[in-house]
């Protein structure tokens, strides 16, 4: 009994814990930076997102200038959506998490100047296909 109990609480912590982490390649717009997602679960099966940046150049310093990060998903139906917003203020190293019920195919990251845009402008940042 005491070692099905044991079997079992390590499936579910194996469960819980399974995720998978994806480097973005290096930026041409902003090159020092080191941006990965972490993709995973949540309990009531959604896709969480954990972006990280580290070294990510505050906006306002593109040319042109822009006011913040938009984190942007290609669905699994080839549906373009908004994640939400990074607001970069000067910190070396920015995490942010999204939720979305969607499957997810691509990752990208532009630079705007409203987070409430519903379709990318032209500074792409960087993207990842999953």
């Amino acid at each position: 009994m005491v070692r099905q109990s044991i079997i079992f609480s390590f499936i579910i912590l194996l469960t819980l814990s399974c995720s998978t982490t994806k480097k973005f390649p290096v930026s041409d717009v902003v090159p020092a930076a080191n941006i990965k997602a972490k993709i995973s679960t949540d309990d009531s099966s959604n896709t969480k997102v954990k972006i990280t940046a580290i070294h990510l150049a505050n906006p306002e310093r593109l040319s042109p200038s822009k006011k913040l990060y938009v984190v942007w998903i290609i669905t699994e139906n080839d549906l373009l959506k908004n994640l939400g917003k990074i607001v970069q203020d000067n910190d070396s190293k920015i995490s942010v998490t999204f939720n979305t019920p969607f499957e997810i195919k691509e990752i990208f990251i532009t630079a705007e100047n409203d987070g409430n845009v519903n379709k990318p402008g032209k500074t792409m940042i960087t993207s990842k296909k999953l």
